[in-house]
């Protein structure tokens, strides 16, 4: 199966995104909160962009095209969306903020293969986001921040049901599309690249990344 095998192609960078510094900090309750809360803004602009893509996706001609968009819609616009919109007012944070280098680099990316590449290729690098974040739910379901009044209810998005049904789906999507075509190769370098973002993207929130 892809999946399984670009599991083990992208090993090293499973390892380096759950044992990431901003992680570790989240599951202790030690991150600082201007941290977290940076991350929840530039997090917030990155499901807006993804919301985009989707739409974009789910008119593709593919016979997976309506479904990737509905569960597309199902994880970013409804579960995290409402969850999130709850820990943003918590922070009383600001609507309106720049994109950091790094989520306008990812987003760019991710938002040009979803109108220039192939339906292949967009799916392949949208499924490292919800897989790496439902192993969050996984390997720190019971951590100590679970009690915390924010860091609690953001790692509880990702240990739901409803994620890891969300994700069992798009990695069969992924495995049935990526068996029906010659375009393993190209599918592989977009996974790759896309979990090579997620990392940039802790190291982005964690470093409060800016322009100067």
């Amino acid at each position: 199966m892809f999946s399984e095998e670009i599991q083990e192609q992208t090993a090293v960078y499973t390892k380096k995104f759950l044992s990431h510094p901003f992680l570790q900090e989240i599951s202790q309750a030690k991150l600082p909160i201007k941290k977290f809360a940076f991350y929840i803004q530039q997090d917030n602009i990155f499901l807006n962009d993804m919301d985009d893509a989707r739409r974009v996706l789910a008119s593709r001609k593919s016979e997976y095209a309506k479904k990737l968009g509905e569960l597309i819609a199902s994880i970013y616009r409804h579960e995290l969306r409402a969850r999130r919109d709850l820990i943003t007012k918590r922070l009383e944070l600001e609507k309106e903020v720049e994109s950091a280098p790094t989520t306008l680099a990812y987003t760019s990316y991710l938002i040009r293969l979803a109108y220039q590449g192939t339906f292949e290729e967009a799916l392949a690098a949208l499924i490292p986001c919800p897989r790496l974040y439902t192993m969050i739910g996984e390997r720190y379901a019971k951590c100590p921040a679970n009690k915390h009044p924010l860091y609690g209810k953001w790692l509880a998005i990702y240990s739901s049901k409803e994620m890891k049904e969300w994700t069992r789906q798009m990695l069969e999507m992924l495995d049935k599309v990526a068996g029906e075509n010659p375009l393993e190769k190209v599918m592989a370098k977009c996974y790759i690249t896309a979990c090579r973002y997620e990392i940039k993207f802790f190291d982005m929130a964690y470093n409060m990344e800016g322009w100067s």
